[in-house]
């Protein structure tokens, strides 16, 4: 008895809805061409929706038109299937809206392709349909360590939008090399909006401001390899997180300035190039992480270690701070620095982090680091817990100001000198319970830093010491053994508080 080629048609919608919702986005599309009837099946069984380029264009070894040609193609097919999905008749009929939940576009090259992508304003539309959408223009052979050789790239512009419902049940949005839409001001246009991030986009003065005015529940904001104007804003009642990864600045001659209005902050991690804060209203619980390793010069006729100074002050409520290396070289370079380090009253301009208690240190503990150490020592009276990460993959930058003209004698410092004239700080005295250091080899400054936090803390616990475990092309180093005998060590040192313990732990090679 034969059997009919398409013998599936004849099976209910019902059953068809169910094959169709266990099949990922790329084999439910295949359906379409089983037969007419499968044509528009498919539909009803989504609810993740994922054009991605890479599933239908391949790169390598093709020329531009045949690349042209195959991205012209993919366009075509996701407007088609666009349109099928924007017919409200047809999703009420299959009940489509109401189990929509991912959206994903990518497209890498669409320079070529803008007037198409701009003209169909239909992916942006559907996609505020979904809960989760994403949509990328970005190339992924963008280097984004490359700030040297890099400008900016013309992000895709939204279009215009129409309806305050439009992007009602976006509840994660991420835009890569792509605008926030333009939507009408009058329309609360994010209503369940709650974590947003941007990528590869110039952040322009009201970016930031026109989002979160627009979405009242949003908790969570990241930005990854923007580049931000001379000044942007945040003010939100809601946001608890702001994260930005490896951001530069539109004029590498000048510091951006970050204002941040935001009452029910709790986490702040900033990596890129050198900025300056300014908190409107800060949370007593943030937790704040910086890192300026992306600035790669440092100039003292230029101010950069004042602007940091000034930022600093905006972070004396906090109480878990993490800080890099040019953290620690340039802040004592700033103008107030020596009169404040070497002086027993607290300096009008610089109050003293009171509410510290866990600090942070992405360090190599060089000596040029030495100074911004001890300053934080000093300004942290209430400094419980000291960790320190020390800097194994990446060398640290000395920048050529600091070798040239240190901003203090080397022969003055604690670290190195022991006088009993200089001041043991209130943390070392009272307060400083336990130190962690993280990647530690037994290098002359890590032994030196750890020599002087032994002598001088009354009331230290406990420090551990992790030892990273390497390989090389035949297996183990072999260096590990001697990271080992360096930490033992510490155990000869003199010790202010007789209950300390040392720990030593490793770390398992990768």
């Amino acid at each position: 008895m034969g059997v009919s080629k398409d013998s599936l048609s004849s099976l209910p919608d019902e059953l068809l809805f169910v094959i169709i919702s266990l099949l990922p986005f790329k084999q439910a599309v295949r359906t379409a061409f089983l037969s007419k009837r499968w044509r528009f099946i498919p539909l009803m069984g989504l609810t993740n929706l994922e054009f991605k380029e890479s599933n239908f264009v391949n790169p390598s070894n093709q020329s531009f038109i045949v690349l042209h040609t195959q991205r012209e193609a993919f366009l075509d097919f996701v407007l088609n299937w666009i349109r099928r999905i924007d017919r409200p008749h047809y999703l009420s009929c299959h009940n489509i809206n109401s189990g929509l939940t991912k959206f994903t576009f990518t497209f890498a090259r669409p320079w070529d392709h803008l007037v198409k992508i701009q003209r169909s304003s239909l992916i942006f539309h559907t996609a505020g349909k979904f809960n989760f959408v994403e949509i990328s223009f970005s190339d992924p052979n963008w280097d984004e360590d490359d700030f040297e050789n890099y400008y900016p790239p013309t992000p895709v512009q939204f279009p215009c939008i129409r309806g305050g419902k439009a992007f009602r049940n976006v509840q994660s949005l991420r835009l890569s090399s792509c605008t926030i839409p333009n939507i009408s001001p009058h329309c609360a246009e994010f209503p369940e909006l709650k974590s947003v991030s941007l990528e590869w986009i110039i952040v322009e003065m009201g970016l930031l401001s026109k989002l979160t005015s627009k979405s009242p529940v949003l908790q969570n904001i990241t930005m990854r390899r923007c580049t931000i104007y001379d000044q942007i804003e945040i003010a939100s009642q809601s946001v608890k997180s702001l994260t930005m990864q490896k951001c530069c600045s539109i004029d590498p001659r000048t510091s951006p300035v970050l204002i941040i209005n935001t009452p029910e902050l709790k986490f702040l991690n900033y990596s890129g190039v050198l900025v300056s804060f300014c908190f409107k209203s800060i949370s007593l619980e943030l937790e704040v992480s910086l890192d300026f390793g992306l600035q790669k010069q440092f100039d003292v006729a230029e101010r950069y270690a004042d602007t940091l100074w000034g930022s600093l002050n905006e972070f004396t409520l906090v109480k878990t701070l993490t800080v890099c290396s040019y953290v620690l070289q340039v802040l004592p370079h700033a103008e107030e620095a020596g009169e404040y380090m070497y002086s027993g009253a607290i300096q009008q301009y610089m109050r003293d982090l009171v509410r510290l208690e866990h600090l942070t240190l992405k360090a190599s503990l060089v000596e040029e680091e030495f100074y911004g150490i001890t300053f934080f020592l000093k300004s942290c009276p209430n400094l419980q817990v000291l960790t320190i990460h020390l800097n194994l993959n990446t060398p640290t930058i000395v920048f050529p100001d600091y070798e040239d003209e240190p901003p203090f004698d080397y022969d003055e410092h604690p670290f190195l000198v022991d006088n009993p004239n200089l001041p043991v700080y209130s943390c070392l005295e009272l307060r400083l319970k336990q130190v962690v250091v993280e990647g530690f080899k037994g290098r002359e400054g890590e032994l030196h830093v750890l020599k002087y936090l032994l002598k001088y803390s009354r009331v230290l616990e406990s420090v551990h010491i992790n030892i990273p475990g390497e390989t090389g092309a035949n297996g183990r180093i072999g260096e590990e053994d001697d990271y080992i005998e360096k930490a033992k060590s510490l155990f000869k040192f003199e010790k202010a508080s007789p209950d300390v313990q040392i720990l030593i732990s490793s770390t398992p090679a990768a």
